[in-house]
């Protein structure tokens, strides 16, 4: 029997669903809101943190650069925090709790850490395909910059000084 090569190069995908993704956000545009369970067990929703400028990190256990970014983001929670930036973030490992729980309490993460669902990612991708994605969401949930790297505390602290300067968000 001989088979054609579109079918042969079809046959590994016959299982999979595919997701339809969302556009990728823009600056201004409004962050799709999600509520997910954090670390602790609470469930955090993103407009509860309207009001204040939020710092949402996407990243995962097994990514190096998200990895290497984390000491950077806990050094910004510390300083920035006061000053009205909440740093949330969303884990889109897919071991789910029982990697990332481990993960959090060796790195000593303070911030919010919190677990993305199937319709999170979603609405986040295509930006959340490559690790880390950073949005910087001004008081009003909108995206004011968005980053598909990492970036180190030098630039997490330029682009918050200069968020929070009057007027600006």
């Amino acid at each position: 029997m001989t088979i054609s090569r579109r079918a042969a190069l079809a046959a590994p995908l016959a299982g999979l669903q595919l997701v339809r993704a969302e556009p990728p956000l823009d600056a201004g545009d409004l962050a799709p809101l999600f509520r997910l369970q954090s670390s602790d067990g609470s469930w955090l929703a993103l407009e509860t943190f309207r009001g204040r400028l939020v710092l949402l990190n996407f990243w995962a256990t097994w990514c190096a650069p998200c990895r290497r970014e984390i000491p950077d983001l806990i050094k910004i929670f510390r300083d920035f925090g006061p000053r009205g930036v909440h740093v949330l973030g969303v884990s889109v490992d897919e071991s789910g709790w029982r990697g990332v729980r481990p993960f959090v309490a060796q790195y000593k993460i303070p911030y919010p850490i919190l677990l993305a669902d199937r319709e999170t990612k979603r609405r986040y991708r295509p930006g959340i395909e490559t690790l880390p994605y950073t949005l910087l969401l001004d008081r009003e949930g909108r995206v004011l910059s968005s980053f598909n790297t990492a970036l180190d505390e030098a630039r997490f602290r330029s682009l918050l000084t200069a968020a929070l300067q009057p007027g600006r968000a």
